[in-house]
């Protein structure tokens, strides 16, 4: 499998399995957080605001993810 695209400098920092085989990611220097479907290699990304920086992800029980944010001191 080759590698997968994403948007240029979004930077991926940390992942995290998501429900249904795909895998949440924060895009640190777009201040994004990313969904990666691995079987197709497609990326969706959604700002999290002005000046984010985001850094970790965790998946909650209900499975959505929980972004920590080092610039807008956020979770």
């Amino acid at each position: 499998m080759g590698r997968a695209p994403r948007p240029a400098g979004s930077a991926p920092h940390d992942v995290a399995p998501a429900a249904g085989g795909g895998v949440w990611h924060t895009a640190q220097r777009t201040g994004e957080r990313g969904w990666l479907d691995p079987r197709t290699g497609q990326t969706k990304h959604v700002k999290l605001g002005a000046g984010s920086s985001p850094h970790g992800v965790i998946v909650w029980p209900d499975g959505a993810p929980w972004i920590a944010d080092s610039v807008l001191s956020a979770l």
